[in-house]
């Protein structure tokens, strides 16, 4: 495994500047933000004006608290494929797919530029959307890779079942202290000294058995589906028990206690074929082959700041934008999968590469430009976006101001106004505070938008 292609496709994390964005002056007051949406003197034509009317009293009639919420198709919990890999601030499943049930239908075309672990994505791909994702996290493109993978069963279960005889053979020599076996493929452990500071040695070399077998799988598909398995237990795996905030600060385990990763595995990998054949039932159940051939050659994650979007999606192309951008100051989303990057060769370089372009981190949160340096860059972002999106398709952005610092939300909106879109309306609904490194964020804000 030379890079992190080795899982899926990659290219430059390297925000761009934006040039020709008609600029945006970033409000010094909050101001309270209805669920009317605008009430400018823009001029429609009356079918444009009923069509907004009749999504504003979609949204309005939705229960933002998903207290009834019931997956479309009723056959697995919507929350089991979001719910494959941790990762922080995930968007809610039941959220994603009832904006994509209320502005889309199958067959469209939609667009998450901040994919983070796929959420969005994956709940696009169940309603019969074709999807393209982007995140300048590497983690975060492998694990939506998987969600979206829609490998059937038939292919999947005979390619896992293979992998746990090899993994369950490799777990009786080193039990038998056979490690020097010439049955047992070598340890791959990258980044060694780095990595003996938050496992137990007898974990790090069974770390290290799983890792070497998965580089051996010659199916890619299926080895990067092992390899994000593999990245989900090591939080389990680490000797740092402690809130997952102390791994994004690089905060060591003061003692080393031993836990069997090949159990772990080997245990998580069922789950994953079980969520992963059901997700895959829920999908092909209600959709037609030439659909599911649509969604697999026209879906895509990229691994790339969402700044770079012009250089990978045409004007005018996409139906319909969800997407929850990193709310200012609150996660560190690319320090939060620093364990996972330690197993790639190439993982520090990547994770200060990205760590540099990521937007509105929590580790930013200090800087007295900081709220200023994240309107920007979501206003250039913001610009692509519209550019990206079909005349009279629909742009929903999921974001939550901490109370702590200068809300943005204003500026976002009056940046989607200049560029061309009518404000539908927002939505508040609470969210639980385990979501956020800092919990003072108790509210997020769907914001529904439609280009003129």
């Amino acid at each position: 495994m030379a890079n992190v292609s080795a899982y899926g496709r990659s290219s430059s994390n390297r925000a761009c500047t934006a040039q020709n964005r008609p600029s945006v002056q970033t409000p010094q007051v909050h101001k309270r933000i209805s669920s009317q949406g605008d009430k400018q003197t823009t001029k429609h034509t009356p079918h444009k004006r009923l069509a907004n009317m009749s999504v504003l009293a979609k949204l309005q009639s939705i229960d933002w608290s998903f207290a009834t919420f019931q997956s479309a198709t009723g056959l697995y919990h919507i929350d089991a494929i979001s719910n494959l890999h941790w990762y922080p601030g995930r968007c809610v499943p039941s959220l994603a797919s009832t904006l994509i049930s209320a502005l889309a239908r199958p067959g469209q075309l939609l667009l998450d530029p901040f994919v983070g672990s796929g959420t969005i994505a994956a709940a696009a791909v169940e309603a019969g959307l074709a999807t393209i994702g982007m995140d300048i996290n590497p983690i975060a493109c492998l694990i939506s890779r998987v969600k979206i993978s829609l490998m059937p069963p038939d292919r999947l279960r005979p390619l896992a079942n293979a992998l746990t005889t090899s993994l369950v053979t490799a777990q009786r020599h080193i039990e038998a202290g056979c490690t020097a076996s010439p049955a047992l493929l070598p340890p791959s452990i990258p980044n060694g000294e780095e990595n003996e500071l938050w496992y137990h040695p007898g974990t790090l070399f069974e770390l290290g058995t799983i890792l070497s077998y998965i580089n051996n799988i010659e199916h890619e598909t299926f080895r990067t589906i092992a390899f994000v398995c593999f990245s989900s237990i090591l939080r389990a795996c680490s000797s740092q028990s402690n809130h997952w905030g102390y791994i994004c600060d690089n905060m060591r385990p003061q003692s080393l206690v031993y836990k069997s990763a090949l159990n772990i595995y080997l245990k998580r990998l069922q789950q994953y074929i079980v969520v992963l054949g059901d997700h895959f039932t829920a999908v092909t159940l209600r959709r037609s082959a030439a659909d599911l051939r649509m969604i697999r050659r026209t879906s895509r994650i990229i691994t790339a700041s969402a700044a770079t979007i012009n250089q990978h999606v045409r004007d005018a192309a996409i139906d319909l934008i969800v997407t929850s951008p990193p709310y200012s100051g609150v996660n560190d989303y690319v320090d939060s999968q620093r364990l996972t990057l330690l197993w790639l060769p190439d993982g520090p370089e990547v994770r200060r590469i990205s760590r540099c372009n990521e937007t509105g981190a929590r580790w930013k949160r200090f800087r007295k430009t900081a709220t200023g340096e994240f309107i920007t860059d979501m206003s250039d972002i913001l610009h692509y976006l519209v550019r990206s999106l079909k005349p009279h398709g629909y742009l929903c952005l999921i974001y939550g101001d901490s109370p702590a610092r200068t809300p943005a939300i204003p500026a976002l909106i009056s940046a989607l106004r200049i560029n061309n879109c009518a404000h539908i309306g927002s939505f508040t609904r609470g969210i639980p505070s385990k979501r956020a490194l800092i919990p003072k964020v108790m509210n997020e804000t769907i914001h529904v938008f439609r280009k003129l």
